[in-house]
C-alpha cells in the first residue's frame, strides 16, 4: 500500500502542532516509510517549509529514495543545509560526489558546508578542476584571497 499525500497530511499536521510529541513523530516516520513516491513527499515538504520537525524526516525519506541519484541527494542536502541540519547535508553531498565525482552542484554545496576557510578553498579549487571558469568558485576564491604560506 502506497501512502498518499492525503493520508500523510494528518500525521504531518499533528507533528507540526505538537513538535515534542514522540508518538506523533514516530507515526509520521512510519507513514513516510510507506510512501515511495518522491513527488508526493516533495508536495508534503512544500506544505511544511518552516516546520523542521516535519520537513527533516520528509527530506530524509526523499534522500533515502534517491541514493543512486546525485541530483536527488544534493536537493535533499540543500534543504537540510537550509534547515541547519549540516551533518545530514554533508553526508548526502559526500554520497552524491561518490556517485558522480564531477557533479558540480554537489561540490558547490560541499564548499558552502565547509566552516574552515582552507578546506573551503580546497573544495573550490577542486570545483575549478572539474568546471574551469565556474563563477561560484572563481568569485569565492577571490573573496577568500590567496592562501597564507
Amino acid at each position: 500500500m502506497m501512502a498518499s499525500l492525503e493520508s500523510l497530511l494528518p500525521h504531518a499536521s499533528r507533528l507540526a502542532q505538537f513538535p515534542r510529541d514522540e508518538n506523533a513523530r514516530s507515526n509520521l516516520v512510519l507513514r513516510l516509510q510507506l510512501c515511495g513516491d518522491p513527488k508526493t513527499l516533495r508536495a508534503l515538504a512544500a506544505r511544511f517549509p518552516f516546520e523542521p520537525e516535519v520537513a527533516v524526516p520528509v527530506w530524509r525519506r526523499i534522500a533515502s529514495l534517491g541514493v543512486e541519484n546525485p541530483a536527488a541527494l544534493v536537493e535533499s542536502a540543500g534543504v537540510m543545509y537550509s534547515l541547519g541540519e549540516d551533518e545530514n547535508a554533508r553526508e548526502w553531498v559526500d554520497a552524491a560526489i561518490a556517485l558522480d565525482e564531477k557533479f558540480v552542484p554537489a561540490w558547490e554545496l560541499k564548499a558552502a558546508l565547509c566552516a574552515d576557510p582552507a578546506e573551503r578553498r580546497a573544495v573550490y579549487e577542486q570545483l575549478l578542476n572539474i568546471a574551469p571558469g565556474n563563477r561560484t568558485a572563481v568569485d569565492a576564491l577571490i573573496v577568500l584571497g590567496r592562501p597564507k604560506d
